[in-house]
């Protein structure tokens, strides 16, 4: 494990590898960034950052469960790669985003901007030219403001697929696609549901709710 009362920082092709368990990197009231750099655990494998998670040209593979946890602050993927044999869990206390980014879990996914909407009314989920896969299980989107995704994004689940935008618009564009592929899907907004040359594709019911 690395732990460090401010910040965990890798850069320049650096390696954090558990061989043969899990792996922890905690940045306590802090940021945890990997910048060109691998984080790999035979195990579970947790990114938890008082402030903010940040993959930049990197990747982080798991065995496992992977968790990335931003308390207070962001969790960003740009350019970069997550992939677990487990379930996957992203977790902002504002904003969630990827990039030109790829999240697969071979169980559940589940990703969520900010706590709810008398909290962190302004946190949104976003997913620009990316991809999130939950291979074994449900697919599970949630922000205390808006979900927006654009650049031919995709979200596949091969059971369920929920996304709820608490307090603002769920919003597709671009050639996106939401996929439950053998389950429902339920769709969520405080506001409204705007699907723009994008895709809806669910095995048996497709449920929406906005205000």
């Amino acid at each position: 494990s690395l732990t460090a009362a401010t910040d965990v920082t890798l850069v320049n092709g650096s390696h954090a590898d558990a061989t043969t368990g899990d792996l922890a990197m905690t940045g306590s009231a802090g940021d945890v960034t990997l910048t060109d750099s691998f984080a790999n655990a035979r195990g579970t494998l947790d990114l938890d950052a008082g402030d903010n998670v940040g993959l930049t040209r990197s990747s982080a593979t798991a065995g496992d469960d992977m968790t990335l946890t931003g308390t207070a602050g962001n969790v960003t993927l740009s350019q970069s790669q997550v992939t677990t044999s487990g379930d996957l869990t992203g977790q902002a206390g504002q904003n969630l985003g990827l990039t030109d980014s790829n999240a697969t879990a071979s169980g559940n996914v589940a990703l969520t901007a900010g706590t709810d909407e008398d909290t962190g009314s302004d946190a949104d989920l976003t997913l620009a030219n990316s991809h999130v896969n939950a291979n074994g299980g449900d697919a599970t989107l949630s922000a205390a403001d808006s979900i927006g995704l654009e650049g031919g994004s995709t979200v596949v689940a091969r059971d369920n697929l929920s996304a709820d935008a608490q307090a603002g618009d769920l919003t597709l564009i671009e050639n996106s696609l939401l996929n439950a592929q053998t389950g429902y899907m339920d769709l969520d907004a405080g506001q409204g549901v705007a699907i723009t040359d994008s895709t809806l594709v669910t095995a048996t019911d497709l449920t929406v709710d906005a205000d």
